[in-house]
Protein backbone atom coordinates (compact mmCIF):
# COMPACT_ATOMS: atom_id res chain seq x y z
CA UNK A 1 0.00 0.00 0.00
CA UNK A 2 0.81 3.60 -0.48
CA UNK A 3 1.47 5.06 2.82
CA UNK A 4 3.88 8.29 1.59
CA UNK A 5 0.50 9.73 0.26
CA UNK A 6 -1.28 10.18 3.19
CA UNK A 7 -0.51 12.38 6.39
CA UNK A 8 1.45 11.09 9.27
CA UNK A 9 -0.73 9.67 12.31
CA UNK A 10 -1.55 12.38 14.50
CA UNK A 11 -2.31 14.70 11.78
CA UNK A 12 -4.24 11.44 9.59
CA UNK A 13 -8.45 11.37 10.16
CA UNK A 14 -9.38 8.16 11.63
CA UNK A 15 -11.39 6.04 8.99
CA UNK A 16 -14.23 6.16 11.57
CA UNK A 17 -14.73 9.41 11.31
CA UNK A 18 -14.58 9.74 7.37
CA UNK A 19 -16.93 7.18 7.86
CA UNK A 20 -19.41 9.46 9.73
CA UNK A 21 -18.30 12.36 7.22
CA UNK A 22 -19.78 10.12 4.43
CA UNK A 23 -22.06 7.94 6.26
CA UNK A 24 -23.61 6.87 2.96
CA UNK A 25 -20.33 5.41 1.05
CA UNK A 26 -21.64 2.00 1.73
CA UNK A 27 -19.78 -1.05 1.99
CA UNK A 28 -20.97 -3.73 -0.75
CA UNK A 29 -21.78 -7.12 0.74
CA UNK A 30 -19.18 -9.62 -0.50
CA UNK A 31 -22.06 -11.58 -2.73
CA UNK A 32 -21.43 -8.05 -4.66
CA UNK A 33 -17.74 -8.43 -4.66
CA UNK A 34 -16.37 -7.52 -8.53
CA UNK A 35 -13.48 -9.15 -10.60
CA UNK A 36 -10.76 -6.90 -10.78
CA UNK A 37 -8.08 -4.33 -9.20
CA UNK A 38 -8.99 -1.44 -6.43
CA UNK A 39 -7.59 1.41 -8.89
CA UNK A 40 -5.91 2.64 -5.61
CA UNK A 41 -3.94 -0.40 -3.56
CA UNK A 42 -4.46 -2.35 -6.73
CA UNK A 43 -5.28 -5.25 -4.79
CA UNK A 44 -7.81 -7.87 -5.70
CA UNK A 45 -11.58 -6.79 -5.22
CA UNK A 46 -12.67 -9.45 -3.29
CA UNK A 47 -13.98 -7.74 0.09
CA UNK A 48 -14.95 -4.25 1.67
CA UNK A 49 -15.80 -2.46 -1.31
CA UNK A 50 -18.20 0.50 -1.61
CA UNK A 51 -19.55 1.96 -4.49
CA UNK A 52 -19.02 5.59 -5.49
CA UNK A 53 -22.53 7.80 -6.96
CA UNK A 54 -20.24 7.30 -10.63
CA UNK A 55 -20.35 3.42 -9.96
CA UNK A 56 -16.72 3.16 -9.64
CA UNK A 57 -15.57 0.41 -6.68
CA UNK A 58 -12.81 0.96 -4.13
CA UNK A 59 -11.70 -0.84 -1.17
CA UNK A 60 -13.70 0.83 1.74
CA UNK A 61 -10.18 2.44 3.22
CA UNK A 62 -8.59 2.90 0.34
CA UNK A 63 -11.76 5.33 -0.90
CA UNK A 64 -11.85 6.95 2.49
CA UNK A 65 -7.74 8.11 2.77
CA UNK A 66 -8.27 9.30 -0.93
CA UNK A 67 -11.20 11.48 0.05
CA UNK A 68 -9.01 13.20 3.21
CA UNK A 69 -6.59 14.15 0.41
CA UNK A 70 -9.54 14.85 -2.11
CA UNK A 71 -13.49 14.90 -2.55
CA UNK A 72 -13.23 13.23 -6.40
CA UNK A 73 -13.62 9.99 -7.50
CA UNK A 74 -9.57 9.16 -8.06
CA UNK A 75 -10.93 7.27 -11.93
CA UNK A 76 -13.00 9.73 -13.27
CA UNK A 77 -12.96 12.63 -10.86
CA UNK A 78 -16.28 13.31 -10.10
CA UNK A 79 -17.05 15.18 -7.06
CA UNK A 80 -17.95 12.89 -4.17
CA UNK A 81 -20.49 14.25 -1.86
CA UNK A 82 -22.12 12.08 0.36
CA UNK A 83 -25.64 13.89 -0.49
CA UNK A 84 -25.31 12.59 -3.68
CA UNK A 85 -25.44 8.86 -2.34
CA UNK A 86 -28.82 7.21 -1.17
CA UNK A 87 -27.89 4.37 1.21
CA UNK A 88 -30.62 0.82 0.13
CA UNK A 89 -31.16 -0.40 3.40
CA UNK A 90 -32.33 -4.02 1.78
CA UNK A 91 -28.88 -4.29 0.23
CA UNK A 92 -26.59 -1.90 1.75
CA UNK A 93 -25.32 -1.01 -1.83
CA UNK A 94 -24.99 3.00 -1.99
CA UNK A 95 -26.20 4.01 -5.33
CA UNK A 96 -26.97 7.58 -6.61
CA UNK A 97 -29.97 9.98 -6.17
CA UNK A 98 -31.97 10.30 -8.88
CA UNK A 99 -31.46 13.97 -10.34
CA UNK A 100 -34.04 16.54 -8.27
Amino acid sequence: FITHLFPPAPYRVSLDRLDRFYPHITRLPEREARDGNCAICLENLRTHLVILPCNHIFHNGCILRWLVLKPLCPLCLSHVDHSHLHRTSSDNIATPLPPP
